[in-house]
């Protein structure tokens, strides 16, 4: 299956913000993993096979890790209604614009590593529907109940990604 990561970010004290840690330690349980504790962002612990790790935004000091990875799966909460409730998009290097609230787009994260360090691991991002966004930890019904599909449709996009030629940068 190569070398798999998948990033959760958002705020845990933001209600459906942080939808993607409970999306990540659901994944993890699934692959009888730890799950990270809310003070635990999971980087000390990577190596291969599947990783998974829960930061509160994307920046640029992720490049050297991400470069390690074939595939990098982003997770995160989206607003837009026009949007379905789990809405998995494939990412290019460079594409997108910051669409959500956090401060780089997945698409500029893989851009930076493609131009600095010719690595193009393959991408994806993998949005939930959020519907509360005030303070406080607890999930909205509906967001909460898209925990398990999310985790589930994780599983299924990393059985059907195809394996990275050999020899070949990803």
């Amino acid at each position: 299956m190569g070398c798999n990561l998948v990033i959760g970010y958002g705020n845990l004290e933001r209600q459906d913000d942080g939808v993607a840690f409970h999306v990540v330690n659901r994944l993890r349980r699934r692959l009888a993993q730890k799950p990270l504790a809310s003070d635990d962002d999971g980087l000390s612990r990577l190596g291969c096979g599947t990783d998974s790790v829960f930061i509160p935004q994307l920046v640029p000091e992720l490049i050297e890790t991400v470069a390690s990875y074939d595939r990098v799966i982003f997770v995160d909460a989206h607003v837009p209604a026009d949007l379905p409730e789990l809405a998995c998009t494939r990412l290019y290097p460079g594409d997108g614009m910051a669409l959500f609230s956090h401060h780089m787009h997945p698409a500029m994260l893989l851009g930076i590593l493609k131009a600095l360090w010719d690595r193009e691991p393959l991408g994806h991002l993998l949005a939930i529907q959020g519907c509360r966004f005030d303070r406080g930890r607890r999930l909205s019904t509906k967001t909460a109940a898209l925990v398990a599909p999310a985790a589930e449709m994780i599983l299924e996009l990393l059985a059907t990604l195809p394996e990275p030629a050999a020899g070949q940068k990803s």
